[in-house]
Formats: structure tokens, sequence, C-alpha cells
């Protein structure tokens, strides 16, 4: 476990060396796609906090007072693990489309190939900060019992990137060739949401499902969240080592496919 750690983190630390001579377009990509996010909008960057916040009264509608899942201060739980959910699907959907949208610059600017999937993650991860930024002063005047844990959030954000550029990666090159993706990205997004314990606590889940769930790297990802953010504990070493785990395999299969199919991408294009 401990050399394949050391092999995410060189691998890492090479791919992000092989970018510093991109990283101006790195820049004014993450950038751009703020920029056309919110273009127009009156509210701008608080739509990172609104667009989930509405999501979960749905959700507080729905299972609070319909199926009546009886969680104190639900919708504080639901948020803890709604928001990084929201930032993982929606890196996820941008990225499927991102090098299709931007064949132009594909086909005309020679940069890394990686940057265009990498910036749309990046751009979500920010609004995610965002939101965070909002949630903590809520969460602590509430009901944050411990607010001393916060310090594992930069571990367990280090491991949702990881885990979201690998699969960003996979999906962006996968959609140019294979054009179904981006549509069945969204239904398995859907399913993928509903495997997850994002609108129930993962003890609902029965019994001889359990350790299935486990196998689930976002149920670990979301309930490291939730386990800080919502009850002020550290995550379990169990769950931090799945979850880097699953991060780093991410990684490595996403960048070696991407690799291996982006010489083609200007040709399917």
């Amino acid at each position: 476990m401990h050399s394949f750690t050391q092999l995410i983190i060189l691998i890492t630390m090479r791919r992000l060396y092989a970018l510093i001579p991109h990283r101006e377009i790195l820049t004014n990509l993450v950038l751009r796609n703020l920029r056309v996010r919110y273009k127009g909008s009156v509210l701008g960057f608080f739509w990172a906090f609104l667009n989930p916040l509405l999501t979960m009264l749905v959700f507080y509608i729905v299972f609070s007072r319909v199926i009546k899942i009886q969680i104190k201060q639900y919708p504080l739980f639901l948020l803890s693990a709604l928001l990084p959910w929201t930032c993982f699907a929606a890196s996820l959907t941008d990225a499927a489309g991102c090098i299709i949208d931007n064949a132009n610059l594909v086909k005309k600017v020679y940069f890394p190939r990686e940057i265009l999937p990498i910036s749309y993650v990046l751009s979500n991860f920010i609004n995610f900060l965002f939101s965070l930024a909002i949630l903590l002063p809520i969460l602590v005047i509430c009901r944050l019992p411990h607010p001393g844990f916060i310090y594992f959030l930069p571990m367990i954000l280090a491991i949702h990137v990881l885990f979201t550029a690998g699969l960003a990666l996979f999906f962006s090159c996968a959609n140019v060739y294979f054009r179904d993706v981006g549509q069945m990205l969204n239904v398995l997004l859907m399913f993928w949401f509903y495997l997850t314990p994002v609108v129930y606590p993962l003890e609902m889940v029965p019994q001889k499902f359990y350790h299935l769930y486990q196998l689930n790297p976002m149920a670990l990802v979301v309930g490291m969240y939730r386990r800080v953010l919502f009850s002020g504990e550290a995550p379990g070493a169990i769950s931090l080592a799945g979850a880097l785990l699953a991060a780093g395999a991410a990684l490595l299969i996403g960048h070696f496919i991407f690799t291996r199919c982006k010489s083609g991408l200007s040709k399917e294009l």
C-alpha cells in the first residue's frame, strides 16, 4: 500500500511538472470555464451553493417529509454529501464533452490535451470550494461538534480531485471515439447517485450489501466528507486507504487510456 501511494504521488508530480510550461493555458481555460458558467448571471458564484441547496430542498421534502428518514438536522446531513457529489457529477459531465466542444482549439493549437478535462475538473472544484466556504460557517453555527477535524478536509479533497480527474480523462477521450458515451454517462451518474449514500445514511443499507457499498469509491469519499463536516469525526483509516487506492487506480488507468488515444483525437473530431 505504501509503495502504491508513492507511485501515485510520483506519477501525479510528473504530470503536474509536464503541465508547468502550459500553466498559462490551463489557468486561462479554468477562468474561461468559470466566466462562461456565470455569464449574465446576477448571483454569479452563489449558484455554486444555490443549485445544490435547491436540490437539497427537493430531497428534504421527499425523504424527510414523505419517506420520513429520521435524521436530526437532515438538511445539513444532506448538504454535507450532496455538495461533493454535485461537484463530482458536474466535473464528469463537463469533461465528457470538453474535447468535442473545443475541437477547433484541439486541431489548431498544440498543448497537452489533458489540460482540457483537467481544466473543467478544476473549475468545478473551485465552485465546490466556494460552496464549502458558505457551508462551513453554517455547520459551525448549527451543529458541528468537533471543528478540529476540519484539518482532514485537504486530504479528502486531494483524493476527491485525483479520482475525479482520472475518470474525467477517461470519459473525455472515450466520448470522442464513441459519441454515445456522453449520453450513457448521464444514466450512469443517476444510477451511481442512488447507489451512493447521499440522501440516506449508510446504516440504512442492508447488512448483506454493506461490503458491496464499500467497493463504491464515491461512497467512501462522500462518507469521509460527512464524517468530518456533519458528525465532526475523523475519517476512518480503512476509508482513507480505500479511497486513495481507488483514486490512484482511476488516475493511472485514465491517464494510460488518454495517453494511448490522444494522438488520434484530431482525426476523430
